[in-house]
């Protein structure tokens, strides 16, 4: 039997080999705190019958997952002065200071939010959009309508 060490004070993985096979987990406890001096808490161990082998891996991030503020913050970036409207399901959204002169413009409701970087929302129905566009184009506002082509979280 094999047993690997992993040792959590020193940053080591070591393996005794030859033990015996017959070792029940206390054991291979009793071998490991008391006569080699492990402390509990400082390892993990696991024991194999047959020969342990390990694979080196490279880290690998994650893709960094696009959310709706991630997408508006560069779109409001890239088209400055841009009335933003999202379409979001069934409505079309505004955000932050679109969303304060949206309300105005419209008349619409402007509701404050808790959601990360986006502190204001304002919205109406997407079927609504020949009513409000003119009316946003009307007060002066460059618009752009802006349609989700993947899924933000």
């Amino acid at each position: 039997m094999e047993i690997a060490i992993m040792d959590y004070q020193t940053g080591t993985i070591n393996v005794i080999k030859g033990c015996p096979a017959e070792w029940e987990t206390e054991d291979v406890e009793n071998y490991l705190y008391d006569t080699l001096g492990y402390k509990e808490s400082d390892i993990y161990y696991m024991c194999s019958d047959y020969s342990l082998t390990y694979q080196e891996k490279n880290y690998v991030p994650e893709p960094k997952v696009r959310t709706l503020f991630d997408g508006w913050k560069e779109l409001k970036e890239m088209h400055p002065g841009t009335l933003l409207l999202n379409r979001m399901g069934d409505f079309y959204e505004c955000y932050n200071e679109d969303a304060i002169d949206a309300s105005k413009a419209l008349g619409i409701t402007l509701t404050d939010t808790h959601t990360k970087g986006i502190r204001r929302i304002a919205g109406f129905p997407y079927h609504a959009l020949d009513t409000y566009l003119p009316k946003l184009i009307r007060a002066g506002y460059r618009i752009a309508i802006c349609d989700r082509l993947d899924i933000l979280k």
